[in-house]
């Protein structure tokens, strides 16, 4: 416990640093959804959602349980490369090493058994359990190469068939070196591989002046 602890805030002080970069250079943008682009995914799946409410779910609250998970996996659109961007660098930290492959793997093998075995994948449109699952997998791949292909736990997602897009995605993550900020070009590479790039929306990041002292 001592030693994931320890990879953890070592991840978030990454996370916080890459933002810091980003604020520095002026090119901060900030991921978000909004209703506007929550109703472009609910468009994009209306037809899968007309077909799981065929089996007997009302439809508008399907629509409405579909477009949280929807959020949910558009959030893990974002924190995937992310966390790739930042795992490669502290894997080059000797002395976290040992640390870092231990976190690394209790979460990919939590993610791993708690995606794959969902009850709930039935009602799921086939788009988000593809889009879980790739980013999932991704993340696998990544385990698997920093521990030296002593783990193989990308091979949970064989039956899935999303392994070729995962492992260009883990591919494109691990290779990204661009200039503070260039983390958003990543992210909408990647979501123009996994077809959901009108589901998000990024807001520039702004400042608001303090407010004037009275010097006296």
């Amino acid at each position: 416990a001592e030693m994931v602890k320890h990879h953890l805030v070592s991840h978030e002080c990454s996370l916080l640093l890459l933002a810091a970069r980003a604020r520095a250079a002026g090119k901060h943008r900030l991921f978000t959804t909004t209703s506007a682009s929550l109703a472009r995914a609910g468009e994009a799946l209306r037809p899968e959602i007309q077909r799981i409410a065929h089996k007997g779910y009302d439809a508008a609250k399907l629509t409405q349980v579909v477009l949280g998970v929807t959020e949910a996996r558009l959030n893990l659109l974002f924190q995937v490369p992310l966390d790739i961007l930042v795992e490669k660098r502290l894997s080059e930290v000797a002395e976290l090493r040992e640390a870092q492959f231990c976190s690394l793997l209790l979460r990919v093998h939590d993610v791993t058994h708690a995606g794959l075995n969902s009850p709930n994948r039935e009602l799921i449109p086939g788009k988000l359990l593809v889009l879980r699952d790739t980013l999932n997998a991704a993340s696998a791949f990544f385990l698997d190469r920093i521990s030296g292909d002593a783990t193989d736990y990308s091979a949970f997602y064989a039956k899935s068939g999303v392994l070729p897009l995962a492992r260009k995605i883990e591919a494109l993550a691990h290779a990204h070196d661009g200039p503070p900020g260039s983390e958003s070009d990543l992210i909408d590479q990647i979501a123009d591989l996994l077809g959901v790039r009108g589901w998000y929306e990024w807001e520039n990041e702004t400042r608001s002046n303090p407010p004037e002292t009275n010097p006296s």
